[in-house]
């Protein structure tokens, strides 16, 4: 049985995927001290454990003093299932919890323990202890003023936290991609940002404390709104950042006088991870609660603890909270040892903290200074460091490690990296996309920290360096060679930023095909194409929006915008498939690349390929009241301008030719059938389904009377086909549908035909883009006033054009244009009003490429094709 594959198809499926797809997916057998063993064939090897279970193993995998204490729970036959009876053990280890407290902090109330079953579970239990206590408190008070049902608890959290997935737990943890499926919870969660209040500043603190006060008539504070403050001294899934102390001191102080409990999430920093028993006596605070779990279990047992002080501690809450597997005596008896073996250690363990974390930050201190710009900082305490990597205009970050970063799989790339190349097992971090994390033993051997400081040394050397391709190789199974694996990716472009004044206007866009996706980065370009086509199908479901390119564009009339572009790595084959089986996942990310443009300060925001099909040419979107164009208007009247500047070309009239138009009902090539209508002598119009007279209610139908209804041809005139080869008899055929396919070919159209193709990716196969018999032409390009380039390869265009659809967003910006623009059916008249707008900035028809007998040639835009 190949156990990865198995995992892949029976427990977890896209992490499964994601974790081949980045060559994380080993499955390790075997584990002791810092090492994590697995089998390459019928051969073991190991890799050093910088990981450690996210914190898990503060005492290394399986040591041997908790083997046997566990092998003593089964010879002694020690009961696991015991509820509702005297716990021995937990006693044992409410008095550990205890004596350590009171030991290591200088903290002399006494706490009172309840066992859970994670750290989840325990930040679960305090919110609902914490919640329990509020009511308890304020009830009276609300009944006696009417305030019942007006007044509900408030939970303060730190931006940038992390607290656990469970429902009470995710609603305090920042991360909003964590609780999709939550909507108003139990209680209101205000996350504050530390950094918003000076240091100096306590007035400010005590302000927004006081701002959740609940006073009566007369002005008298009767009890605060809020229920606790929670927080991690040191966020973890943050990027390792530390809590400032004198933040922690005011609000400890502010909150004590109302009665308002400070909860330290210590389940990841605490138990010496950072050198000292709590993280949270590095300010001096004193919490009313301590949160502990993951080392609890010394990384082999499962278990979480709630120590609440006693003068906050509600009695009944021991019948309120209970859990069938929390409370065991396995699990405590494991944990006491654990405890026991820290405490025994304590100075030693304090002293290679320090030890470590100073090897740590003068090794990023010595790589900064030979790699400029990579590092943006190092971080932490102790065994608990994380390193980010910069992403501003002086980072050697590459484009496509910007995207694959802001996607929130740079780090996991770097972790696969490591891993297949060093043999290092490393963590990246949910919220802080550009920062690694390291959490290993409080025993990690000298051979280890030699071994990861090797691997950093390649890693940073290749960031620097920007061989992306040796970096990725160990992902594409394939064996380059040592010239391929030079390759430099490009460096990411310079961000313009913010600039006041300035109308910032947005596009969003996807992959066309494979192969556009491999012009986005040179590394790519070595990569087989199938290979590489694959990986773009299989990562299709964790493709993430990102912002890949900016420009400042002007307008002849003096006007300026700043252009922001947002991309998918999704093909268009992905979003033809969603459309086919009505799959709304495509429209999903279609909103989530518009929220990330919007999020971003967008005014404007227009939709380029499949996104404005798959989102009902922009109706099915939520703009939150900015401005939404779909490009099509300006498409189309372009592409008409282009029909008649390649006839004139040839001097030929449209009166006398018949139109072909295939893809007749879409949106673009309708509007296009209704202009093009008014003059020509005859149309065959082409859609995938036959036309259905019986049928008013049928799309062709339908279509077929609007046209119709708003254009001067006649249905006498009309060839209604849903089969390509009748536009054999055509003169002029227009190519627009929503396939993502290759539908027309030489044997399908006449000779000398001028064929306008707006599909991208092309529906027009290379037997008629390169052949001399057909006037073939890319339609829908713009060209910009003086001539402005679009600043970017990801755009595979002619030089000096740009696309019509972004040429319409930003013609719109710069005609100061705020309201949404082309939703929905088009008609002659916005395709009017476009051009128009695009006139009154100095926007015109793009140079057409031709192929076939002027093969590669780009005709110049001149006055006339105005």
């Amino acid at each position: 049985m190949e156990i990865e594959k198995e995992y892949e198809k029976n427990v977890r499926p896209e992490l499964g995927k994601m974790l081949r797809l980045l060559k994380l997916n080993k499955a390790f057998e075997r584990a002791e001290g810092d090492r994590l063993f697995y089998k390459d064939g019928e051969k073991e090897k190991f890799v050093w454990d910088f990981l450690g279970g996210y914190g898990t193993t503060i005492l290394g995998h399986n040591h041997p003093r908790l083997a046997q204490v566990l092998m003593h729970l089964i010879e002694s036959r020690t009961p696991f299932a015991a509820q509702a009876s005297v716990r021995p053990q937990t006693v044992f280890l409410a008095a550990k919890l205890n004596e350590l407290i009171k030991k290591h902090t200088g903290e002399d109330r006494h706490f009172y323990l309840t066992c859970t079953n994670s750290g989840a579970e325990a930040v679960e239990a305090a919110l609902k202890h914490a919640l329990f206590d509020w009511v308890t408190r304020t009830d009276a008070l609300c009944r006696a003023t009417a305030l019942k049902e007006s007044v509900e608890p408030v939970i303060l959290a730190v931006k940038g936290s992390f607290h656990g997935k469970t429902a009470a737990s995710v609603s305090v943890t920042a991360n909003e991609a964590f609780r999709p499926m939550y909507g108003k919870g139990a209680f209101e969660v205000v996350f504050i940002d530390p950094a918003d209040f000076q240091k100096s500043d306590k007035n400010s603190i005590e302000s927004f404390i006081a701002s959740f006060d609940v006073k009566d008539k007369s002005g008298r504070r009767l009890f605060s709104r809020l229920a606790g403050f929670i927080f991690e001294p040191i966020q973890g899934e943050g990027g390792i950042v530390e809590i400032p102390s004198d933040f922690l001191l005011q609000m400890g102080a502010l909150l004590k006088e109302r009665r308002v409990p400070v909860i330290a999430d210590e389940i990841q920093s605490g138990l010496f991870r950072t050198g000292l028993f709590l993280a949270s006596a590095i300010s001096g605070v004193k919490p009313d609660y301590i949160l502990l779990g993951k080392s609890l279990g010394g990384g082999v047992s499962k278990i979480g603890a709630v120590l609440i002080a006693e003068d906050r501690y509600q009695k009944q809450f021991g019948w309120i909270h209970t859990s069938t597997f929390a409370e065991d005596d396995w699990s405590a008896r494991l944990a006491v040892e654990t405890l026991n073996l820290l405490d025994s250690f304590s100075q030693e363990i304090k002293e290679r903290a320090e030890q470590f974390s100073h090897w740590f930050f003068s090794w990023a201190e010595a790589i900064g200074k030979k790699h400029p710009g990579l590092i943006k900082q190092a971080r932490g305490r102790g065994f608990f460091l994380g390193l980010e990597f910069n992403n501003d205009n002086d980072s050697p970050m590459t484009e496509i490690f910007n995207g694959l970063h802001e996607s929130g799989h740079g780090s996991y790339v770097y972790s696969g990296y490591l891993l297949n190349r060093h043999g290092l097992r490393v963590g990246a971090t949910l919220s802080a996309k550009y920062t690694l994390r390291f959490e290993p033993s409080a025993f990690v051997v000298p051979q280890a920290i030699e071994a990861l400081e090797l691997g950093l040394n390649d890693l940073c050397t290749i960031l620097a360096e920007r061989k992306i391709l040796k970096l990725m190789a160990p992902m594409w199974d394939h064996a380059f060679s040592a010239e391929q694996l030079e390759t430099r990716s490009p460096k990411k472009p310079l961000r313009i930023g913010s600039k006041p004044g300035l109308r910032r206007v947005g596009f969003i866009a996807h992959v066309i095909k494979p192969d556009h996706a491999a012009i986005f980065d040179s590394s790519f370009q070595q990569v087989p194409r199938d290979k590489f086509e694959n990986f773009l199908k299989e990562y299709e479901s964790q493709a993430r929006p990102f912002k890949y390119h900016e420009q400042i564009v002007e307008g002849k009339n003096g006007e300026k915008v700043l252009a922001s572009v947002y991309g998918l790595m999704l093909m268009s084959s992905y979003f033809e498939n969603c459309l086919r089986t009505e799959n709304p996942e495509a429209l999903q990310r279609v909103q989530g690349l518009l929220d990330c443009a919007l999020d971003d300060g967008c005014e404007l925001v227009g939709l380029g390929q499949y996104t404005s099909i798959v989102s009902n040419n922009g109706l099915l979107l939520d703009s939150r009241g900015k401005a939404l164009t779909t490009g099509n208007s300006l498409t189309a009247g372009l592409s008409v301008r282009g029909v008649e500047y390649a006839l004139k070309q040839a001097g030929r009239d449209l009166n006398s030719m018949k139109v072909g138009v295939l893809g007749f009902t879409g949106n673009i090539c309708h509007v296009i059938s209704q202009i093009l209508g008014d003059q020509a002598a005859a149309m065959t119009l082409v859609h995938r389904e036959p036309y259905r007279p019986d049928r008013p209610d049928d799309k062709f139908h339908k279509a077929v009377e609007s046209l119709l209804a708003h254009s001067k041809v006649e249905k006498n005139q009309l060839t209604l086909s849903h089969e390509v080869r009748d536009l054999r008899d055509c003169d002029v055929v227009v190519v627009g549908t929503n396939s993502a396919q290759e539908l027309v070919g030489s044997e399908h159209l006449k000779k000398g035909a001028v064929v306008l193709d707006l599909s991208v990716p092309s529906n027009v196969r290379d037997d008629v883009r390169k052949n001399s018999d057909f006037t073939y032409f890319q339609a829908g390009l713009a060209r910009f006033h003086r001539c402005q380039v679009c600043r970017h390869h990801w755009f595979p265009l002619p030089p000096g054009t740009w696309y019509a659809c972004l040429s319409e967003t930003l013609t719109l910006g710069l005609n100061g244009v705020d309201q949404s623009f082309a939703l929905g059916k088009l008609t002659k008249q916005s395709v009017e009003q476009a051009l128009k707008y695009a006139e009154n900035i100095g926007v015109g028809l793009g140079g057409f490429r031709f192929e076939g007998a002027r093969a590669n040639t780009i005709e110049a835009p001149t006055a006339e094709m105005i």
